[in-house]
């Protein structure tokens, strides 16, 4: 009995410390697997129930996968090697350009010098009293990096409908008062101008969602099929105090907004 096969046999069979952290991603990966099947059956067993209200539901759905999902998100670290040559590589980019931008321009060039441009995973809040202007700066921007430059910007408008929101875009690049636009009290030498400046908006990569009180679930689905279907490089939000965060826990209004 045993012998040398035995003990062999042995060895096999033990979990080898080499393979630890394909064990621990494959634990993790069968605890979220439980937890979906938990949420999709709570989710499922609501929806069933005789007078519920399924916006409240869906409200509730899109919380707690919402806070799934954050549960899930891991940021790895790395070695500072490929970010150092990452570094270079848009500092060689900046050289050849003559402006040294590196991001997106946002045809203000005060405003690009000191920025160099937007760049990837900038967050820019433009923040004033109401009726100072927000919405006319926000929608020149997207006017400049759109038509003057071809960049796709998706625009999410929760405060107006699309139709408002492309008035005042042909106000800014027709040069035409919003007034005139809404009232169509246009002389003859404006209605030219209309014809012709007009061509610039036809095509230009302007994507519009105009849906009231989005959710930051919906946001972030509809920013990902923005990105992959159209190739959009930069996301504006008229504006964040409008968003919805039903569904998901803040201490005060200050978080959920910063949120």
């Amino acid at each position: 009995m045993g012998g040398a096969q035995y003990l062999m046999d042995i060895s096999a069979g033990m979990a080898s410390a080499a393979h630890v952290e394909s064990h621990a991603r494959i634990l993790a990966q069968k605890y979220m697997q439980r937890q979906l099947i938990h949420y999709a059956g709570d989710i499922e067993t609501m929806a069933y129930e005789e007078g519920v209200d399924v916006d409240e539901l869906m409200q509730k759905a899109e919380g707690e996968l919402f806070q799934l999902s954050q549960n899930n998100m891991k940021q790895d670290y790395t070695q500072i090697d490929p970010v150092v040559k990452e570094a270079v590589a848009i500092l060689q980019r900046a050289a050849q350009n003559s402006g040294g931008l590196t991001g997106i321009p946002t045809g203000y060039r005060g405003l690009d010098d000191m920025t160099s441009g937007w760049q990837p995973s900038d967050l820019v809040i433009i923040a004033g009293r109401p009726a100072m202007g927000k919405t006319s700066f926000a929608l020149s921007i997207a006017k400049n990096v759109a038509v003057d430059y071809d960049v796709p910007i998706g625009f999410f408008s929760l405060e107006m409908n699309n139709v408002q929101l492309v008035n005042r875009l042909i106000s800014n690049v027709c040069e035409i008062s919003g007034k005139k636009i809404l009232n169509g009290q246009l002389e003859q030498p404006e209605w030219e101008r209309l014809d012709k400046k007009l061509r610039k908006l036809t095509g230009a990569p302007i994507y519009i969602d105009d849906t009231p009180g989005l959710s930051v679930f919906e946001l972030r689905t509809k920013a990902r099929r923005l990105v992959r279907e159209k190739g959009v490089k930069l996301l504006m939000i008229d504006y964040l105090q409008l968003m919805n965060a039903n569904g998901m826990k803040f201490g005060s209004r200050q978080e959920e907004v910063s949120t």
